[in-house]
């Protein structure tokens, strides 16, 4: 018998009924909001001024975020942290993020009010992939260096900060998201 341990959850959650998508839209597209950020390739981030989901006109948003955030730790049995900074990220055709972590935080997550056509899906790296590596043949079945996910356009999508993540080239428009950390009051 062989066991699958350790799995890492990633959470995906619908928020298209979001009524002021518009408003937070007009908001997110005004580009001194944004500054150039190493991470990120043919796109700037508002990581700068993180606190996005504090704005008295998104509260509602940060809100359904956190019922989420919530959700997820119900299901996962995590104590559930609350959001702490929120920031945005815009990027253009051949943009890409770079493999990243956020190790300062519990939770991450990624909500998408703007995805144009064909732009790139999130790639979340196996969490111990060296190891792995000296352990087994790459070419097993059961070994997996990563995961895309084929991200959705007014999605929620919520993992451990922990966990290495990265986008693909951006084929397509703009992309927009909103990324947030969260901590233990």
């Amino acid at each position: 018998m062989i066991h699958s341990i350790f799995p890492v959850y990633v959470g995906e959650y619908d928020l298209r009924n979001y009524y002021k998508k518009s408003i937070l839209l007009d908001f997110l597209d005004q580009p001194s909001n944004y500054v150039n950020h190493k991470l990120i390739l043919n796109g700037k981030s508002s990581y700068t001024n993180s606190k996005i989901l504090n704005n008295s006109t998104f509260l509602d948003l940060r809100n359904k975020i956190q019922e989420c955030v919530h959700d997820y730790c119900l299901k996962t049995k995590m104590l559930t942290p609350i959001i702490d900074n929120s920031w945005s990220n815009i990027m253009y055709n051949k943009g890409k993020t770079h493999p990243h972590i956020h190790n300062v935080s519990t939770l991450s997550g990624a909500y998408y009010p703007l995805l144009e056509e064909n732009t790139c899906n999130l790639i979340f790296k196996q969490p111990n992939e060296s190891f792995y590596q000296n352990m087994y043949n790459l070419s097993h079945e059961s070994f997996q260096s990563f995961h895309r996910i084929d991200i959705k356009q007014d999605y929620l999508y919520i993992f451990p900060s922990t966990l290495n993540h990265q986008t693909e080239e951006n084929r397509g428009g703009k992309r927009i998201v909103i990324s947030f950390n969260t901590k233990y009051e």
